[in-house]
């Protein structure tokens, strides 16, 4: 889209994580330790929860309905987009 996200380091690599398996569900704890529990970071729950939250609306906002992160409490966060459709209508 071209559109330019302001994310922190955490909602980078949160992001990374969730396009490299794009379409499939990652749980929150799943997230938290690859990104906010790694070695030397004192981050807790509450901070990743607010920042999945940034990072789900800014994607939503600037993906336009062509990409967009899904979270369903039961399974988790999941990245999607809408490849092959006519998504500029």
């Amino acid at each position: 889209m071209g559109a330019e996200l302001s994310l922190g380091a955490n909602e980078f690599d949160a992001l990374d994580l969730l396009a490299m398996q794009e379409g499939e569900a990652v749980t929150f704890e799943t997230l938290y330790k690859a990104v906010w529990k790694a070695e030397g970071s004192s981050n807790g729950h509450a901070v990743a929860l607010t920042e999945l939250e940034n990072l789900i609306s800014q994607v939503s906002e600037a993906g336009e309905g062509f990409m967009w992160i899904e979270h369903e409490p039961e399974t988790g966060y999941r990245f999607c987009t809408s490849w092959g459709h006519n998504w500029r209508k």
